[in-house]
């Protein structure tokens, strides 16, 4: 039995992840999942967004399952997703950008990103002048995230790899990971590598995005090319991620909390459910998996009516054709439970 921690979050958080969770229960019945609360609704009840307690339970957990938290500015509000990440030491983000909707141009793009490092360390320091923030390049971090892409290249059947940079600038910090990211290539030659610069893949990956497979990269670019991504797969609303370090991992839609729709039942949960499929691949339960994938894409190509042109939706309507279409997909022989058996 695999344990989950579940964080639902604030504003459409809790819209998206509770009952992606019910969905995920209908594919197996090997996941322990535990709720606990974490973010602006819990800084304003206990004063902190992410207890000590929680951290211990996410320390303890086989995954993380979180749904998005609404930063409050005060000096003592602490980020729970960015003290995750540091404290669990979940230095590698993956985020997948593949296009679902029918009539859109072919978009598969793996985007993997540094995720401790970088401007996200949060060090700065004003003076009278201004302001200086402090970017840390590491070659400890350059390495295992280079070493951890090519890695999920070959797990993923993935071929083609580009380094993104700005070493024609930052010649040392991003010099540093273009010559790590070469000498490991040299180590993996069955897999095409390439390195191009941070603004012109920018201008390429909307001009010609199926000329991209897998991109390597450090965490401000690939924070802000993962957004592009998303733009072009019809939203965030459609952009699954993972955290991964060594010995941890946390999977959650890359979207925010979006207070302004919060409540309205129109978030779209489809990052949530493929970040719940990305965590069943991660815990070994790949029939699991592919169960849940199947409806997942049965559902897009089904139902483009569910959705309008930004990618906005009835939530409680897709996650119900969801449901149906595990039905569906059981009956076709694949492992998927009935929702009667479900209950």
């Amino acid at each position: 039995m695999k344990h989950v921690l579940v964080i639902p979050g604030d504003g459409i958080g809790p819209e998206v992840i509770v009952p992606s969770v019910a969905v995920i229960r209908e594919v197996t019945d090997a996941i322990d999942f535990e709720f606990v609360e974490s973010g602006k609704k819990a800084f304003e009840k206990y004063g902190e967004a992410i207890s000590d307690e929680v951290l211990d339970k996410s320390r303890k957990a086989d995954a993380i399952f979180f749904g998005a938290t609404t930063t409050v500015r005060d000096p003592k509000y602490r980020s729970p997703i960015l003290t995750l990440r540091y404290e669990l030491d979940l230095y590698a983000n993956v985020r997948l950008a593949r296009a679902l909707l029918p009539g859109m141009r072919k978009v598969d793009i793996a985007i993997i990103r540094e995720n401790t490092e970088g401007l996200y360390t949060g060090r700065e320091e004003r003076d009278l002048d201004g302001v200086t923030t402090f970017r840390r390049v590491s070659i400890k971090g350059c390495e295992r995230i280079v070493k951890f892409a090519f890695s999920w290249c070959k797990s993923n059947s993935r071929r083609r790899i580009v380094c993104v940079h700005k070493s024609n600038v930052l010649r040392l910090s991003d010099g540093l990971f273009l010559d790590i990211f070469n000498t490991e290539a040299a180590r993996n030659k069955k897999i095409a590598s390439s390195e191009m610069l941070v603004d012109s893949t920018a201008m390429k990956m909307v001009m010609i995005p199926e000329e991209f497979d897998t991109i390597v990269t450090l965490n401000m670019y690939g924070d802000i090319l993962s957004d592009l991504a998303a733009g072009m797969i019809g939203g965030l609303g459609f952009l699954p991620s993972a955290n991964i370090g060594e010995k941890r991992a946390l999977f959650e839609p890359a979207h925010g909390s979006a207070p302004d729709i919060a409540g309205k039942g129109v978030a779209n949960p489809f990052a949530a459910l493929l970040s719940g499929k990305m965590m069943l691949d991660h815990l070994g339960l790949r029939k699991e998996s592919q169960a849940l994938a199947s409806s997942i894409e049965r559902t897009v190509s089904n139902g483009s009516a569910l959705f309008d042109a930004e990618g906005r939706c009835n939530t409680k309507a897709v996650i119900d054709a969801v449901r149906e279409g595990l039905v569906e997909v059981s009956s076709a022989g694949k492992p998927a439970k009935t929702k009667a058996q479900a209950k």
